[in-house]
């Protein structure tokens, strides 16, 4: 017979088990684990409700996207300047996985790392580029702690960690517009329609130094010149 000693200890076992949340021994069934190949960084709301069918269609078709505005980022960074704009892409990489961004936005929108250049003569001695490329290489660019960006004393690694591109979008029926184009040429075979594989090459003036002439377009001939003619 069990003493009144052990009865007791008894009893109050079976009220700690049934006391005790059984959700302490359970996963939480609203738990997703966040793992995406593209994120989309755009403006606001209605620019995010806009790039919606983007990302369904890129869901749907399997590349995993999720959608973040320049707000998400102030709240997780602390800033929505380019710095705290490039921590959060980084951040992305690192725990969801991304490999592709696209900044959904104009740079009124989305703001710019303008890079420093330098080596012309006086008065055009000092350029500044804009870069979205300072985006996608996470390594310091600005060594040396200056307000300089991208010099060359800064020892910038221009390896990509992810793929930047940016929709020069304003307002939504510019979105609206990208969005459909984009998913137009997704879905009809370069083959069926040719003027998908025409290439448009911008290049601007260069011919800061006085007496040169120099365009942008020179250079992009060069490079029109070494792609392949058959679609390949």
């Amino acid at each position: 017979m069990i003493g009144r000693k052990m009865f007791g200890i008894l009893i109050c076992l079976l009220l700690m088990v049934t006391v005790l949340p059984h959700g302490t021994f359970t996963v939480d069934a609203n738990y997703v684990s966040e793992n995406y190949d593209l994120l989309i960084l755009t403006y606001n709301e209605d620019f995010k409700n806009a790039f919606k069918p983007l990302q369904q269609y890129h869901n749907n078709t399997g590349v995993p996207t999720v959608i973040k505005t320049v707000d998400d980022v102030e709240s997780e960074q602390g800033g929505r300047g380019p710095r705290e704009i490039q921590g959060f892409i980084q951040d992305a990489h690192n725990n969801w996985g991304v490999n592709y961004v696209l900044l959904g936005g104009d740079t009124d929108f989305i703001p710019v790392r303008y890079l420093y250049v330098s080596g012309l003569p006086p008065p055009y001695s000092t350029l500044e580029i804009p870069a979205d490329m300072y985006y996608g290489c996470f390594g310091t660019w600005n060594g040396d702690g200056d307000s300089r960006y991208g010099e060359v004393e800064d020892n910038v690694d221009f390896t990509p960690s992810v793929y930047v591109g940016r929709a020069c979008v304003d307002n939504t029926e510019d979105i609206n517009n990208f969005v459909q184009k984009t998913i137009d040429y997704l879905e009809n075979s370069v083959n069926q329609q040719l003027y998908l594989r025409d290439i448009l090459g911008v290049g601007e003036y260069l011919g800061f130094e006085p007496g040169s002439t120099d365009y942008g377009a020179y250079f992009v001939d060069d490079i029109l010149s070494m792609l392949p003619t058959d679609g390949g």
